[in-house]
């Protein structure tokens, strides 16, 4: 089994190591992941990276087989939810789901068109609205309807959310700077408008944090939601 979940496996791999493989076995198992492959914490799994993954493999696949240097057995497609037993949940289930649906439809036909990538979007996911493709997009609103979308759309808004809170934390660092709050020389009026800007932020978050766990008890136990 050789396993390879980046972007590109052809440099990764040394041909020789194909050669070997070919002398020594004559065919071999490969391993491609469609999702916990792009990115320690990732949210929403990046149906980018993986859908390259998935060609790249596949263009090995056959320049080995042409070039009759070693055959190919079968595929595991594999989905992983933790870098390493010490760090956190990476990019859950439901967030993979259109990721594996898609890569899935890569490994029966080959590349997909902008057209097919709607369709299998639309018909099999069932999803009205753009879905992040690279994993780190800001969209508006997405519906779906397969097993999970719950969880997947009470996720989805969490970079939007983010970005607000970012923008907030610099318009607040403008006004309120350590020798403001230490000689308490502040502006009442700005004060004010960064208190009330924090705080519906906050509240974003608050409100953010409950939905997902209350989404995701119909998928985990409530100690995987939280942890998430």
């Amino acid at each position: 089994m050789m396993w390879g979940y980046m972007e590109d496996v052809r440099s990764y791999f040394q041909n020789d190591l194909y050669e070997k493989y070919g002398k020594v076995f004559g065919e071999i198992w490969i391993a491609t992941a469609y999702k916990g492959a792009s990115g320690e914490l990732a949210v929403v799994t990046s149906i980018e990276h993986h859908y390259r993954n998935h060609i790249s493999w596949l263009d090995v696949m056959e320049e080995k087989i042409n070039k009759k240097i070693v055959n190919f057995k079968g595929v595991a497609i594999t989905g992983w939810s933790r870098y390493d037993h010490f760090l956190a949940l990476c990019d859950l289930l439901p967030l993979a789901i259109p990721s594996l649906i898609i890569n899935l439809k890569v490994m029966q036909i080959g590349p997909l068109s902008e057209i097919k990538k709607e369709e299998i979007i639309s018909k099999n996911l069932g999803c009205v609205g753009q879905i992040p493709w690279s994993g780190t997009d800001v969209y508006g609103s997405v519906v779906c309807g397969f097993p999970g979308h719950e969880v997947y759309e009470a996720i989805i808004p969490l970079e939007n959310i983010l970005r607000n809170v970012k923008n907030t934390l610099e318009f607040v660092e403008k006004y309120m700077t350590p020798i403001n709050l230490n000689y308490g020389y502040l502006h009442k009026a700005r004060s004010i408008e960064c208190m009330s800007r924090l705080n519906s932020e906050y509240l974003s978050l608050v409100s953010y944090k409950d939905d997902v766990i209350k989404k995701s008890s119909s998928m985990y136990y409530d100690e995987t939601a939280i942890e998430w």
